[in-house]
């Protein structure tokens, strides 16, 4: 289903950004960039905005629990990429 998705003029689903992101940083980030950088999914940004959040601080209460296994929490991270998909 998500090949198909790679044809012309098909909007990309999250879960095709979601690999292609993982590839990304997998194959071509340098390894010594790789441990100072986290990329969250497509459906972090949602998560965060979500549920009428009116700042930073209400957004991150939905998503704390999406960053425990990060050593240090994710602040401690140096690069953070979030990627937003607004038409999945």
């Amino acid at each position: 289903r998500e090949l198909d998705l790679l044809e012309e003029e098909r909007c990309l689903n999250d879960s095709v950004v979601d690999f292609m992101l993982r590839l990304v940083v997998n194959v071509m980030a340098p390894a010594h960039l790789r441990d100072d950088l986290h990329v969250t999914s497509t459906f972090f940004y949602q998560k965060l905005t979500s549920g009428g959040a009116a700042n930073g601080e209400e957004g991150w209460l939905n998503v704390k629990g999406w960053t425990r296994t990060i050593d240090g929490g994710m602040l401690a991270q140096r690069f953070i990429v979030v990627p937003v998909n607004e038409k999945n």
